[in-house]
């Protein structure tokens, strides 16, 4: 009885206390939607920005192509050359030379393959002329300022060639290996036409040879060869000034 008594006496709470959760339950629930809406909207805003900074050091890369480390291009030449030449072990008075040639440059390296041609004068006013000249001519080449509009370079390499001569009614003559040497200076290096001036060495690796034997004079200034022959060492020295045209550096 007493039981009964005191659960009746505490209806009157519960039913204040369910009261009073209905009435606070969805007040709540409407609070806990808010704050999850804005800690969403955080979240978003936060990616907004990430992605806006991706976008713009993307931008910034593409707009600054010259921030990126890029090899030299390799510039490539074709050219034609007209000088002087002349050949000191002969006492030559000289005569022209001429040559068409290709050249490709990457950096300070040069590569040069060229054919030449030249006739001198050997012996003033007894009408003999030496003809020279080489079929492949292939130079390394170091361009002292790549990047310049104007270089000096130096280089050397070998070719194949020869040379005739006739003195008098004597014939010379000879062919095979032969050392070169040249040093230049090139100019307008940021255009598609350029100029260049060189100076070349030509070092056979052989003997122009003559037919017969030789008068003594003549002996004291020459080689004999295991044939028999007489010859003539004839280095050529020559001073031209070339133009070309071809890709820009």
């Amino acid at each position: 009885m007493n039981n009964l008594s005191r659960l009746l006496s505490s209806l009157p709470a519960l039913a204040a206390v369910a009261a009073l959760s209905a009435l606070t339950g969805p007040a709540r629930a409407d609070v806990d939607r808010c704050q999850m809406i804005k800690e969403a909207k955080v979240v978003k805003e936060a990616r907004v920005v990430k992605e806006a900074r991706i976008a713009r050091e993307a931008r910034l890369i593409d707009e600054a192509p010259s921030c990126v480390a890029t090899p030299p291009a390799v510039a490539r030449l074709f050219y034609t050359r007209l000088g002087f030449g002349a050949l000191p072990g002969a006492s030559a008075s000289g005569g022209p030379d001429l040559g068409l040639g290709f050249r490709l440059e990457h950096g300070h390296a040069g590569l040069d393959a060229s054919m030449n041609l030249g006739i001198s004068r050997i012996v003033p006013g007894m009408g003999a002329e030496s003809v020279r000249g080489s079929l492949v001519k292939l130079t390394a080449q170091y361009l002292w300022n790549p990047t310049a509009d104007a270089s000096p370079y130096l280089g050397g390499g070998l070719s194949w060639g020869g040379e005739l001569a006739r003195v008098g009614k004597r014939n010379a003559s000879g062919n095979g290996l032969q050392g070169e040497l040249v040093a230049g200076y090139e100019l307008f290096r940021s255009s598609p036409i350029r100029l260049f001036v060189q100076a070349d060495a030509t070092l056979p690796m052989y003997l122009a040879r003559y037919e017969g034997k030789e008068t003594p004079t003549v002996l004291a200034r020459s080689a004999f060869t295991a044939t028999g022959y007489a010859g003539r060492y004839l280095p050529t020295l020559g001073l031209s000034l070339g133009i070309g045209w071809g890709s820009v550096r």
